[in-house]
C-alpha cells in the first residue's frame, strides 16, 4: 500500500503493485469497478497497477485505475476476437476507460495479428471509441472466413481467392443507439492477388486503398497487373441507398489478349494481341439491367483472324482470307444501357481489309449488328469477285465495298449480304454507309422489320 489518508469524511486510499497477476477473481475484490471492467474488456494477465479510492462529503466515491499491461489478454465485449500479449497503459475513472500506446495481438483464423490501439469506453452509457492499425495482414482462407462478419470474408473467398500482404486501420464509434454506430476502415494493398475465383480475371502486384464507412466502400488509385499489362482504377459503391449504387472506371494498357483469353477460358487459343482501353461505368441493385457503361477497347499488335465472326462474314461473301493476310488491330467504342450493348464504332484492321460495324447485343446473346467491309486495291487479284461490291473511295483510298447482317444470337449467329445504294460520292468513313435508325435487337416475330434509311 502507498498511502492512506483519513480527514474528518474525507477518505484517500492509493495502492501501487509492480508484476500483479489479474483475473476474473482478482477484479471482484475491486469494489465499484469490478462488474463493469469485466464485463466489457475481460483482462487477464500480468500487469503494474496503480489504484486510487476517493470518498468526500456526503459519501461521494470516486477512483482512478491506472494499469500498465505486460502481456494481458483481453476479450471485448463488441468485438469478437481475442487480443493477446497485450501492453500499453490504460486508465479508469469514474466508468470512463481510456487506453493509448497499446499494442497486441488479434488472433483471427490462422494467424496472430499485430494491432497498435488507442480509444475511450464509457462504461456505463456504452459510448466507445476505438482506432487500431494492424500494419501486416496475410490475407488467407482461414483469415477471411474468421472475420467478425464471417459472411464477407466467404463470400469474399469464394468469388476473388484474393492473396497477400494488406494493412489496415480502423476508427468506431458506438453509443447506445445501435442507429448512431459509425465506424471508418481503411485497407492498404501491398501487393496482393487474385489469381482464382469465378470471376477469372487474373490480378497480381495490386496496390492502392480501400475505403470503407457506413455509406459504402471508395477504392482509391488501384493499380494490378495483369497479364503482362497494367490496370488502374477506382469505384465507389454506396451501400446507405435502397438498392446500393456504384460507379467507377478503369485503364488497362498492354494487357498480352491471348494469355487473358487462356487463363478466363482455360484453354489455348489463337487469339493474340496487346489490349487497351478505358471504361466508366456506374448502376444500381444487383439487376444487370442497372448497369451501365461507355468505353474504348483496342488491340494493336494482334492475331484476330479467327475470330469467329469474322470467319462467317468471309464464309457469307464467299471469299477466303489469303494466309499471308491477318487482322492485327481493332478498336470498339461502345456503351452499355438496359441490358444492351451498343456497339457505336466498331473496327477490325488487315492491311488490306477493314471491316466497320455498328450495332446492338443483348445481355441474353441476342444481337443486331451490321458490318461494312471494305477491300483495298489487289485484294481481288487473285480472288473472283462473288457477290455485290461497289468502288468507292473513302477517304481518299480506293476501296471495293459490301455490307453484310449479322442478326440471331451467339451460338447461333445468321449472317447474310444486303444491299446498299451507292455512293456518288467519296467518303470520308466507311460507317457512313451503315444505317442510321435505331437497332433493334428484339426477335422478327416480336417487332416488324426495320426500313432501312441509306
Amino acid at each position: 500500500m502507498e498511502s492512506l489518508t483519513l480527514t474528518g469524511t474525507k477518505k484517500t486510499f492509493v495502492a501501487r503493485v509492480t508484476n500483479l497477476f489479474i483475473n476474473q477473481e482478482f477484479l471482484k475484490k475491486v469494489p465499484d469497478i469490478s462488474e463493469q471492467v469485466y464485463s466489457k474488456i475481460q483482462p487477464s494477465g500480468l500487469v503494474d497497477l496503480t489504484f486510487q479510492y476517493n470518498e468526500g462529503d456526503n459519501q461521494k466515491r470516486d477512483y482512478y485505475l491506472w494499469v500498465h499491461g505486460k502481456g494481458m489478454e483481453m476479450r471485448l465485449a463488441d468485438f469478437p476476437l481475442p487480443i493477446s500479449s497485450v501492453t500499453g497503459e490504460f486508465n479508469l475513472a469514474n466508468n470512463i476507460m481510456v487506453f493509448k500506446n497499446a499494442s497486441g495481438f488479434i488472433e483471427c483464423g490462422d494467424q496472430a495479428i499485430f494491432t497498435e490501439m488507442n480509444g475511450v469506453y464509457d462504461l456505463k452509457s456504452s459510448r466507445r471509441i476505438f482506432n487500431f492499425h494492424a500494419p501486416n495482414v496475410l490475407m488467407t482462407e482461414s483469415f477471411l472466413k474468421h472475420l467478425p462478419r464471417a459472411s464477407i470474408g466467404e463470400k469474399l473467398w469464394a468469388h476473388l481467392r484474393p492473396a497477400g500482404k494488406i494493412g489496415i486501420s480502423g476508427n468506431f464509434q458506438g453509443f447506445l443507439e445501435q442507429k448512431d454506430f459509425d465506424y471508418t476502415m481503411e485497407i492498404e494493398l501491398k501487393g496482393c492477388e487474385i489469381l482464382a475465383g469465378i470471376y477469372k480475371i487474373p490480378l497480381w502486384g495490386m496496390e492502392g486503398r480501400l475505403e470503407f464507412s457506413k455509406e459504402g466502400l471508395i477504392g482509391k488509385h488501384i493499380t494490378a497487373r495483369c497479364c503482362g499489362g497494367q490496370i488502374a482504377g477506382s469505384l465507389f459503391f454506396k451501400t446507405d441507398s435502397n438498392p446500393n449504387q456504384y460507379d467507377g472506371e478503369v485503364d488497362f494498357s498492354g494487357i498480352a489478349l491471348e494469355e487473358l483469353a487462356r487463363k478466363m477460358e482455360k484453354k489455348e487459343t489463337h487469339l493474340s494481341g496487346l489490349l487497351f482501353g478505358h471504361v466508366k461505368f456506374h448502376g444500381s441493385g444487383t439487376d444487370p439491367k442497372g448497369f451501365s457503361a461507355e468505353g474504348k477497347i483496342n488491340v494493336n499488335e494482334g492475331y484476330l483472324s479467327e475470330v469467329p465472326v469474322i470467319l462467317n462474314i468471309f464464309n457469307v461473301l464467299n471469299l477466303s482470307l489469303p494466309k499471308k493476310e491477318s487482322f492485327h488491330s481493332a478498336k470498339v467504342t461502345f456503351g452499355i444501357k438496359d441490358g444492351v450493348v451498343r456497339i457505336k464504332e466498331g473496327m477490325v484492321y488487315s492491311d488490306t481489309v477493314e471491316l466497320n460495324g455498328r450495332g446492338d447485343i443483348n445481355f441474353d446473346g441476342a444481337m443486331h449488328i451490321d458490318v461494312a467491309a471494305g477491300f483495298n486495291k489487289g485484294f481481288f487479284s487473285q480472288l473472283p469477285i462473288v457477290g455485290k461490291f461497289f468502288d468507292l473511295i473513302v477517304g481518299g483510298v480506293r476501296k471495293q465495298l459490301t455490307m453484310v447482317e449479322i442478326k440471331g444470337t451467339f451460338s447461333n449467329p445468321k449472317i447474310h449480304s444486303v444491299p446498299f445504294k451507292p455512293f456518288t460520292r467519296s467518303i470520308e468513313s466507311m460507317f457512313e454507309i451503315l444505317p442510321k435508325h435505331e437497332i433493334n435487337t428484339l426477335p422478327s416475330s416480336e417487332k416488324k422489320e426495320e426500313v432501312r434509311e441509306l
